[in-house]
């Protein structure tokens, strides 16, 4: 049983939320295990979502029972998202750091315009991808930020197998015109300039 069930004061919320750990806990684990790789996060991700779920009990309570299931793995789904987003940033501000740091060892290798550049190009990058419906956007995500299957992204966004290859591309395809339109609009106001 994990420690925060534990520490619920009152005995008839403890039983409660001990039900849903019994009962639902194995499939809160898959669903983690489907989104999230590193094997040290799952734990404390399991501890999180029944943080959450601790802190929507009222709500939990007055659902009707086929509900809370659905519920629950909305909260699962949240918490490893939110997870992931945090690790990205983490990882980006990582490697932004390692990008700006001066090798000594080529040293005449190094060209700060470039680096200027490709650290522009990225924000241009992320502010087109913003621009995204929010399933297309989704995708590009799970797929190209997040590294995720095929299966597991059709799994995720509840579409069928056989046509996730087909909204993998046309996501691509509408990403591909936004940035070519924003490379057009810049083109015609350098004309002007």
């Amino acid at each position: 049983m994990l420690a925060v069930i534990e520490a619920i004061e009152k005995d008839e919320d403890r039983r409660w939320v001990e039900r849903l750990y019994n009962q639902y806990s194995k499939l809160i684990v898959w669903k983690i295990n489907q989104l999230v790789y590193k094997e040290e996060a799952k734990e404390d991700l399991l501890q999180e979502t029944f943080v959450h779920i601790i802190r929507n009990i009222d709500v939990l309570k007055t659902l009707e029972e086929y509900k809370i299931k659905p519920y629950i793995m909305t909260i699962v789904h949240n918490v490893c998202m939110d997870y992931l987003r945090k690790e990205q940033k983490k990882e980006k501000n990582e490697k932004e750091w390692d990008e700006s740091d001066v090798d000594i060892r080529n040293v005449n290798n190094y060209n700060p315009e470039k680096i200027f550049a490709d650290k522009e190009l990225m924000k241009g990058l992320w502010r087109n991808i913003d621009k995204l419906n929010k399933r297309d956007k989704s995708i590009i995500l799970y797929r190209y930020a997040y590294n995720m299957s095929y299966k597991n992204i059709a799994l995720e966004l509840g579409i069928e197998n056989k046509n996730i290859n087909m909204y993998v591309k046309r996501a691509k395809d509408r990403l591909k015109k936004i940035l070519m339109d924003e490379v057009k609009g810049n083109e015609w106001r350098k004309e002007f300039e």
